[in-house]
């Protein structure tokens, strides 16, 4: 259960070769939050190494029920998420 508030749910992956799925609007990399509209990031792993993903969001409800996960939906290739990177932040409020 979150506070009403702005999170960061943050974290790192690697990806090698990926496949993207041709012409899916979902596709790809992600940090999710459930119930929150959000497109995943295209990591193919053409850079190499560890990149930063981050997923920012806004918990309305005081006390909300929030499921977070790490998301992939690719036709192939090896995705790997830094579990010790995966951290959730409560961000100040924007006036």
């Amino acid at each position: 259960m979150l506070a009403a508030g702005r999170y960061r749910f943050q974290g790192r992956v690697k990806a090698v070769k990926v496949v993207p799925i041709a012409d899916a609007l979902y596709g790809g990399i992600s940090l999710r939050v459930f119930g929150e509209a959000q497109f995943p990031l295209l990591v193919t792993g053409a850079k190499g190494g560890w990149q930063a993903v981050t997923r920012d969001f806004v918990v309305r409800s005081p006390h909300a029920e929030t499921e977070l996960c790490c998301e992939v939906l690719a036709l192939g290739g090896s995705v790997c998420f830094e579990r010790s990177s995966l951290t959730l932040v409560k961000n100040p409020s924007k006036h």
